[in-house]
């Protein structure tokens, strides 16, 4: 990058820009949680009233970035493209592009950059484990900002893998959705098929059995292998954490992996592929499939599942648990703590065989369609993630 064509970021971009809101009005509501890393838009469907209390507050077209740590590190930064104003976490730096100056894609790809990230992550300072980054030091970081026409054709070539992306994750939910109402409509509110001629017992399907979780499966819980030894880390293994859980089904990748020293420490906590992860600890009731051999820390309880053919079923039933787990794990502090014990004993309604099976016949392709579609999305991001740099330097020209 040439000096003379380098303006700070502040000429360019507003950062926290003013936004009035009305006290006692419903907005669309941001969180942290709400940013998958590596999706592009916020997740805006929250609604919530505005009460005047401290938090960002943003318009449709702003950039989300995170300031605090490790969610800066990690990448939980998204655009918000809700089609009114919104507020959110107080941990958010609000970056809008300024008129005529730059797009608002182009700043959201630039704040993604590994050169603007470090930057910003090297200005942190506080205590550790909350510390922040400062929004004057970012404001006066210098950049070579094409002009309008290039940057949007920047920003056209990464939102075209972007919206390819999004369109995966709409028929992912799509997909889930549908297998969840034909679960709740057969194992919830009991209209299976046959279910007119059905004697029910107690308002329970006769023939149907309280069962314990451990009887579907082995419950490993996982365990943290020492950080102090860092060979015990690489790249060979799954190191699944309840963040890399959010939302996915299936998780086919982890922030963190364990190398083959890693696993040897603790062989015995290696799950095999297609068990089914429960988070018990923090955040309870968390639930994946390990696409991959795996390992989890040690607040998550996995069933490593007998019966293949109860997998789809087990894993509706374990989301259905969710209250049970935050009631049992319940510690009197405001964190969810389930022990394996108190996990692999809790009951669930089996019904009869050939019920479960009919289900994972309905349902088994369509989950493998969901694992695809995952596979399909990591292959896009890894995409945009290699051309990104190129683009923004501007090493490939458009």
């Amino acid at each position: 990058m040439s000096d003379m064509s380098e303006s700070r970021l502040k000429e360019y971009i507003d950062i926290n820009p003013k936004v009035k809101l009305q006290k006692g009005e419903m907005y669309s509501s941001v969180e942290m949680e709400k940013i998958t890393v590596g999706q592009k838009v916020a997740d805006a469907n929250s609604k919530a009233e505005y009460t005047g209390k401290s938090c960002s507050k943003f318009l449709p077209n702003d950039t989300l970035m995170a300031r605090i740590t490790p969610c800066l590190e990690n990448g939980k930064i998204a655009k918000y493209e809700s089609g009114t104003a919104g507020f959110g976490s107080t941990e958010f730096f609000v970056l809008r592009a300024k008129k005529k100056k730059a797009t608002a894609d182009y700043v959201y790809y630039l704040s993604q950059t590994h050169y603007i990230r470090q930057l910003a992550v090297n200005s942190m300072t506080g205590a550790s484990g909350r510390q922040r980054a400062d929004a004057k030091y970012i404001g006066n970081i210098k950049w070579n900002f094409p002009d309008i026409e290039i940057q949007r054709k920047i920003a056209d070539i990464l939102s075209a893998y972007d919206n390819l992306i999004e369109n995966n994750n709409k028929r992912i939910k799509l997909l889930e959705q549908m297998t969840e109402n034909l679960y709740k409509e057969w194992f919830v509110r009991f209209r299976f098929p046959g279910y007119e001629d059905m004697g029910f017992e107690n308002g329970i399907p006769i023939g149907w059995k309280i069962k314990r979780i451990k009887n579907f499966g082995q419950v490993i819980t996982g365990k943290t292998p020492s950080t102090e030894i860092p060979s015990n880390y690489g790249d060979k293994y799954l190191f699944i954490k309840t963040p890399d859980m959010h939302d996915n089904i299936y998780v086919i990748d982890s922030s963190k992996k364990l190398s083959e020293r890693g696993n040897d420490v603790q062989k015995l906590k290696k799950l095999p592929r297609w068990s089914i992860m429960v988070s018990c600890i923090g955040t309870g009731g968390v639930v994946s499939i390990n696409s991959k051999e795996a390992h989890t820390n040690q607040q998550i309880n996995s069933i490593v599942v007998h019966d293949k053919n109860n997998i789809e079923w087990l894993f509706f039933v374990c989301k259905n648990l969710k209250t049970t787990i935050e009631m049992f794990g319940a510690t009197g502090s405001t964190m969810t703590n389930l022990s394996k014990g108190k996990f692999e004993n809790l009951k669930i309604l089996e019904p009869n065989l050939e019920l479960i099976n009919k289900f994972h016949m309905y349902t088994h392709d369509i989950f493998k369609e969901i694992e695809k579609l995952t596979y399909s999305n990591e292959n896009l991001i890894k995409q945009r993630d290699m051309l990104l740099p190129r683009l923004m330097s501007r090493k490939l020209e458009v």
